[in-house]
């Protein structure tokens, strides 16, 4: 087994164990949702939400594009490639 089918099958494990349906674009994709806490320089905090998901089978997206999580709407703020498989989507409420 080559190490990019070892690292396919990771992500497909971590994926099936956390991860929350979404659309981005209207379309339909799983990732795994955090809202991690952030502080920025001990005056403004808040939550810094983030949509992780399989670069491989990620939508056409483009800074600004729709993601809906459950309920909640927001944009996307910046698109980082991991280079492990994943894409981590930075997330703004809309």
């Amino acid at each position: 087994m080559t190490f990019a089918e070892i690292k396919q099958r990771a992500n497909a494990a971590i994926l099936a164990r956390f991860a929350v349906e979404a659309t981005i674009n209207a379309q339909p994709v799983t990732g795994i949702f955090n809202r991690p806490y952030s502080d920025a320089f001990g005056i403004v905090s808040g939550s810094s939400p983030q949509l992780t998901i399989d670069t491989a089978e990620a939508p056409a997206m483009t800074v600004g594009d729709p993601v809906i999580i459950d309920i909640d709407n927001y944009a996307i703020a910046e698109i980082e490639p991991d280079n492990g498989g994943f894409t981590i989507l930075r997330l703004r409420k809309s």
